[in-house]
């Protein structure tokens, strides 16, 4: 498989410029600010890719394979592109790409032809098992730059001015990075209820608070980690949690006001809840669909369950099920 450090030529040695030439200012010259940011756009980077690797694999493809893909939808010609093509996008040498598009041939989701104009020029295009595979990720990407542009995040406005025209900043909090995955309501099935019954979209809020160290098993409930970071210990692999979203934790001053131990009826709180209410909408939407079909537990690694910002956003869950957002409101 093409590796990490196996980059095309030109993306290293004689004819790169050196990173003494690149740095312009001294480290000396730069304040905490200038750092933070860094920080937060290198951790923001890095769990955009982690949660589209791990889109990927659910899809059942690699996140190389997924990239491959992506490529070869998105080349200018409608005949394909060539390996050589493939290599430049992707950073690899020819060797490597040649053995990714070989391993996605066999899976189906790709298949080389020759050109029609040059039989020596191979083509690479979409197989049915590729199309398939862009058609449940393509939209759940867009929907996360949409959901980033929303937040203001570098990310998805290129790190300068958004589509608004409005200069954004990223913020993403420092600590692991990996979002477990951004579900659509449909990657949350519905279970039965209580009483052999089936929980429909109408029917009661079931949204609760757990201590990470006490999440339930994974299929009982929708277990979503609403804190800003990754909790110490848990690996990805085995966290006890199906969804990570860092995004619905308070931001930089009202996480600071906040703290880690809140009263759910002060001010902050409110403050934090009309902010989910104005930045976090169709999330918060998407949530109540889940606490009403499956059952929500938000997770969270603060020291007082009942009075962590999890809790708060279950306020606002509440408050957003009682507007008949997505459906009437029901007492637990």
């Amino acid at each position: 498989m093409p590796h990490p450090c196996d980059s095309a030529p030109g993306s290293h040695g004689s004819g790169s410029p050196s990173l003494g030439a690149m740095a312009e200012p001294d480290a000396a010259d730069l304040g905490e600010e200038e750092f933070r940011e860094l920080l937060e756009l290198r951790t923001e980077l890095r769990r955009f890719l982690h949660w589209s690797e791990t889109r990927a694999r659910l899809a059942g493809v690699t996140p190389a394979q997924h990239q491959l893909l992506l490529v070869v939808r998105g080349h200018d010609g409608a005949s394909g592109p060539t390996i050589n093509d493939i290599a430049e996008t992707l950073l690899l040498k020819h060797h490597s790409a040649v053995e990714l598009v070989q391993r996605a041939e066999v899976a189906g989701l790709v298949a080389r032809q020759s050109d029609a104009q040059d039989h020596r020029v191979v083509r690479v295009t979409l197989g049915t098992a590729g199309h398939e595979a862009l058609a449940r990720l393509a939209p759940l990407h867009l929907e996360e730059i949409r959901r980033l542009r929303a937040s203001g995040h570098a990310l998805a406005s290129g790190g300068g001015e958004g589509p608004d025209g409005a200069a954004r900043r990223v913020r993403a909090a420092p600590g692991r990075d990996a979002p477990v995955g951004d579900a659509s309501v449909g990657d949350a099935p519905v279970s039965p209820g209580t009483g052999g019954g089936t929980r429909v979209a109408g029917g009661p809020l079931d949204a609760t608070v757990r201590d990470v160290g006490a999440a339930p098993p994974a299929g009982s409930a929708w277990r979503v980690l609403v804190d800003r970071r990754w909790p110490a210990g848990i690996r990805a692999d085995d966290a006890p949690f199906d969804e990570w979203l860092a995004s619905l934790a308070p931001p930089g001053a009202l996480a600071r006001a906040m703290g880690e131990v809140v009263e759910p009826d002060g001010e902050v709180a409110a403050a934090y809840r009309a902010l989910l209410h104005g930045s976090h909408g169709a999330e918060l939407d998407r949530l109540v669909t889940l606490a009403r079909t499956r059952g929500l537990v938000l997770v969270t690694g603060a020291p007082d369950a009942a009075r962590s910002p999890a809790a708060v956003v279950v306020g606002a869950l509440q408050e957003r099920a009682g507007r008949g957002r997505t459906g009437p409101a029901s007492s637990r």
